[in-house]
């Protein structure tokens, strides 16, 4: 789905332009054993209206998972992107978004984030589009070597779902 606020041009920096919605229908676990980030296999497409625009991102309704009984006692979470569905996903950030640790028995926690993305951290041509994915890896606790849970349902129960938001905004 995607709301459109205008054609892009004559607006004024801050100024919404267009926003898209993905939901995401979370039915099984999203895990792997990982020391660099890797994809949630989640994606949501944007073909900005403007070649200067900068995005605000919400990931929000997927569950964080951290057991340290289990050794998955940390997960951090990235935002990526990808030009024209072409060329490798790069964290639009150069550095985590959220992260979570624990020390006591698992816990799931209730997964959301918003990350702004400058312009200059996405690199495209007028009418290619962006594709967002959210990442993880395991956070930095030395027993975190087990699987990290981006999404659990163990606790939380499957059908969860997830929703990616993405504005575009006028530079």
């Amino acid at each position: 789905m995607a709301i459109y606020y205008g054609d892009g041009s004559n607006s004024s920096a801050g100024r919404l332009i267009q926003t898209v919605v993905n939901t995401s229908n979370l039915t099984s676990s999203i895990a792997q054993v990982a020391s660099s980030p890797v994809s949630s296999g989640i994606t949501t497409n944007i073909t900005p209206k403007s070649t200067s625009s900068n995005f605000l991102i919400t990931f929000a309704g997927f569950s964080m998972h951290n057991n340290n009984g289990a050794g998955n006692e940390g997960i951090k979470i990235y935002c990526y992107a990808q030009i024209n569905g072409s060329g490798n996903f790069n964290n639009v950030l150069n550095n985590f978004a959220v992260s979570s640790h624990v020390t006591v028995s698992w816990v799931d926690f209730p997964g959301e984030f918003t990350v702004f993305c400058p312009n200059s951290a996405v690199s495209y041509t007028s009418g290619q589009y962006v594709t967002f994915a959210p990442y993880y890896r395991k956070g930095d606790g030395s027993n975190s070597n087990n699987g990290q849970y981006f999404h659990h349902t163990g606790g939380s129960g499957n059908g969860t779902q997830m929703q990616t938001i993405i504005r575009e905004i006028a530079a």
